[in-house]
């Protein structure tokens, strides 16, 4: 326990004392009522520019959240302020792809349409694709469906989407894309 206390008592980055006009969400109200704060969570992320700051009033540490916009290109850092009361800063990085590309390496590309969330992991070195997926579908709110947009058959996810109650079928997908359509296996629950 005292270990955990160290970590989330870090110093902040010098970013979070320079956010200026933040944009804030506080998702305890929301949370309190039964309602599901991820949606607008990514709906005013979505529309952060690189550089800027986006700020998350949560009653816990909402680390599902804080891996997924780590791959739409944001850094972060959590702080407990008082028992049931975390804030979240999230700072787009700038120029995130060039970074990724430069190094190497890029981020899953996560989007919403019409209640089904998407992941397009292609052009992901194994095993992030697997990492992506997996982080994405134990987000509380990602219920399902999911549409995984990937360039191979990911046989080894198949085996950790069973062990978490999701099944995968192969839908229609883009010429060199293998496109599955991924739900929570009711009879798993």
């Amino acid at each position: 326990m005292a270990l955990k206390a160290k970590l989330f008592k870090r110093k902040p980055p010098k970013w979070v004392a320079n956010a200026g006009a933040a944009k804030r969400l506080d998702a305890r109200p929301m949370i309190a009522r039964g309602e599901e704060p991820l949606r607008p969570l990514i709906d005013l992320a979505e529309g952060i520019a690189a550089g800027e700051t986006l700020i998350v009033e949560a009653p816990f540490d909402p680390a599902p959240l804080r891996r997924m916009l780590s791959h739409m290109g944001f850094e972060d850092h959590a702080e407990e302020l008082a028992p049931g009361h975390w804030r979240i800063h999230f700072r787009r990085r700038a120029a995130a792809e060039a970074e990724a590309a430069a190094n190497g390496a890029k981020a899953a590309r996560i989007w919403s349409e019409a209640e089904v969330w998407h992941i397009d992991v292609r052009g992901l070195e194994p095993p992030e694709p697997m990492h992506a997926i997996i982080s994405l579908i134990e987000t509380p709110a990602v219920g399902g469906p999911v549409i995984v947009h990937h360039e191979r058959e990911p046989v080894y996810l198949y085996p950790e989407l069973a062990e978490r109650g999701w099944r995968w079928a192969q839908i229609a997908g883009e010429p060199g894309e293998v496109r599955l359509r991924l739900d929570r296996d009711e009879e798993a629950e």
